[in-house]
């Protein structure tokens, strides 16, 4: 764990947390894998400038998201030093959608949501990355192979001895499910859905941390991953395998 970098530039100190620096780092990672995937894709001129435009605004929506949905499910006021995953995709999807079809072709946006979805996925395994070091979304409590975190850190505080890493577990799900994207092209966005819905689904049974009030045995996670795998069949009907126009990197 390690929730900030202290920075000791000569006149003046630096402190920067590390879940932010993940975050950024993700989103760098993201905009590099993208800027490779849409140079292999064909579209009318300006379509990549109006679309970089629309993926800056549900960027924006999706922290937003993300905010207010951690807000609600864990009942704390609302702060962007919390955030939750599927707010953020939920916002930041619809806006996506909403602003694209406001601004750009149809005919392109299935295509143009198969190549984000890996930079997607490469953004939100450091971000899970950033989860560790920052001390949030730990596992269930082990005898061994667990991880102890720092006294008066919130696993420590509230199991008082070693927890699972799922943050890592998760983070290395991710980074194995942008590589099979990415050299299997295809269907990449229902891919994505039911591939991480089902991994969440059931990494939930082995969280640790306050997971909110859900439906019957079902947090509230597991209720969206559900969902994600409903959307994910759906979308699977609609954009067949073999569709993209990318072949992978290479």
């Amino acid at each position: 764990m390690l929730p900030e970098l202290n920075l000791n530039l000569g006149h003046f100190f630096l402190v920067v947390p590390m879940y932010n620096l993940l975050i950024g780092l993700g989103m760098v990672c993201a905009f590099l894998l993208w800027t490779r995937l849409t140079a292999k894709s064909f579209r009318p001129p300006g379509h990549h400038d109006r679309l970089t435009f629309v993926m800056g605004a549900a960027i924006i929506f999706g922290f937003a998201g993300a905010a207010v949905f951690d807000s609600l499910v864990h009942a704390r006021p609302l702060s962007f030093g919390g955030l939750t995953f599927y707010g953020g995709l939920l916002a930041g999807g619809l806006s996506f959608c909403f602003l694209y079809l406001l601004l750009l072709s149809r005919q392109y946006l299935l295509e143009d949501i198969e190549l984000i979805a890996p930079c997607l996925v490469i953004a939100h395994g450091f971000g899970r990355i950033g989860c560790f070091l920052a001390g949030c979304c730990y596992g269930s409590p082990v005898a061994w192979g667990g991880v102890l975190f720092p006294a008066g850190s919130p696993p420590f505080l509230h199991h008082g001895g070693p927890v699972l890493p799922t943050q890592l577990f998760e983070a290395g799900f991710l980074f194995l499910l942008v590589g099979w994207l990415l050299r299997r092209p295809g269907a990449n966005a229902a891919r994505y859905l039911f591939a991480y819905g089902l991994f969440r689904f059931l990494m939930e049974f082995f969280r640790g941390d306050v997971r909110g009030a859900g439906i019957g045995v079902f947090s509230p996670s597991q209720v969206m991953a559900l969902a994600m795998i409903a959307l994910a069949v759906v979308l699977l009907r609609l954009s067949p395998a073999g569709e993209n126009e990318y072949q992978g990197p290479g």
